[in-house]
């Protein structure tokens, strides 16, 4: 009976051993399994980090670009208005010396037909 006995335990100890082994494997592919869902969850984050700050960025150009494109148009408008300013003046610069001259004109012609 012993042998049996001996047989019994060494099948038990066995059947333990391959049980235990089993129990670790399961553990370390669940600890793997969870390490890789990590590592794929932080690229995934990483990707979408990076897809917004290009989003950001190509934002931040465009209103750059559209920036520049009021500054060039407000100072073109500027240049405009200023040249316009310059031709209204000097127009009234030639009226004012059109009417100072035939004033200066009437004055002389009065001048002359004024006996002393």
């Amino acid at each position: 009976m012993m042998k049996r006995e001996k047989a019994w335990l060494k099948a038990i100890a066995d059947t333990e051993k391959t049980w235990l082994k089993a129990i670790a494997d399961a553990e370390k592919a669940c600890l793997k399994a969870i390490a890789d869902a990590e590592k794929a969850a932080e690229r995934a984050w990483l990707k979408e980090v990076a897809e917004v700050e290009k989003a950001r960025k190509k934002t931040e150009a465009e209103l750059e670009k559209a920036y520049k494109k009021v500054v060039v148009e407000l100072e073109h408008a500027q240049r405009k208005a200023l040249a316009e300013e310059e031709r209204e003046r000097k127009k009234a610069d030639k009226a004012a010396l059109t009417i100072a001259k035939k004033c200066k004109q009437k004055e002389t012609h009065l001048d002359e037909n004024t006996p002393l």
